[in-house]
């Protein structure tokens, strides 16, 4: 399997959805020791940066990792002002854009971005292989995670991927976290318009695929991707969005 910054980005969203879900917990009494007055003794330590909060959050983290799936989007990008076309009056190119995506239970993120989900063999195939890499990363990078979780490195806006994936792991460039980030939210988006648009004039086609596509997958949170080149032929707009939508989701994922 590539060890590409998407798999790592993978482990970190999985890492984002166990610390969005946590509740508040009581500090940590460790004053097990009686002075000669009576009194006890010892540390008093917040649970949120206590180690036995870290390992918790770790533990099993493999395994849940394994309920992603990787799947291809294809975002259509403009191309610099100085840049040649590829093709007669292009100004666009499409580039792909591989996701590892949370495909089961009820925070699965399959229909907010689309695609096609691998099944039987296939699937099992996918989660055996990030479960083994998820283990491999933990196990060689443990100890700075269990240091970030107790110094509350992920506890800003940008949230665990960038702490994980450039700065631990240095398996992403820097800026790259945010910049796959971006194009994922206008793939949502643009499936957003082309599965519910505001003011459609869908054909009886196009409507028809819309509603099949929204009743085969459910939608929530959590995902992680990874950019690459595509091929630079210009793609339309408006309805031809939902074409693009189905071609996507008609291809082979290969890790």
């Amino acid at each position: 399997m590539e060890h590409s910054c998407a798999l790592f980005l993978a482990e970190g969203a999985e890492l984002q959805r166990r610390l969005d879900a946590e509740r508040p917990r009581n500090h940590l009494d460790l004053r097990h020791r009686l002075d000669k007055h009576g009194k006890r003794y010892g540390k008093v330590i917040a649970y949120k940066l206590s180690e036995l909060r870290a390992v918790e959050l770790l533990d099993n983290l493999c395994d849940d990792t394994g309920d992603s799936n990787l799947m291809i989007r294809v975002t259509e990008e403009p191309l610099p002002a100085d840049a040649a076309p590829a093709n007669a009056g292009s100004a666009t190119k499409r580039r792909a854009l591989k996701v590892w995506a949370r495909s089961k239970g009820d925070d699965s993120r399959l229909g907010d971005i689309g695609g096609r989900r691998p099944y039987g063999e296939e699937e099992k195939q996918q989660h055996k292989e990030l479960t083994n890499f998820c283990s491999a990363l933990v196990d060689r990078h443990e100890d700075e995670i269990i240091e970030a979780l107790q110094n509350d490195d992920f506890g800003t806006e940008q949230g665990v991927a960038p702490v994980l994936c450039e700065r631990i792991a240095k398996r992403c460039k820097e800026d790259e976290v945010a910049s796959i980030e971006e194009r994922l939210e206008a793939i949502i988006e643009r499936r957003k318009q082309v599965l519910i648009p505001p003011e459609a004039t869908f054909s009886s086609a196009e409507a028809e695929e819309g509603a099949k596509v929204q009743s085969q997958e459910g939608s929530h949170e959590t995902v992680a991707a990874h950019g690459g080149e595509g091929s630079s032929e210009p793609m339309p707009e408006g309805e031809a969005a939902a074409a693009a939508l189905r071609e996507d989701s008609d291809k082979k994922v290969e890790l």
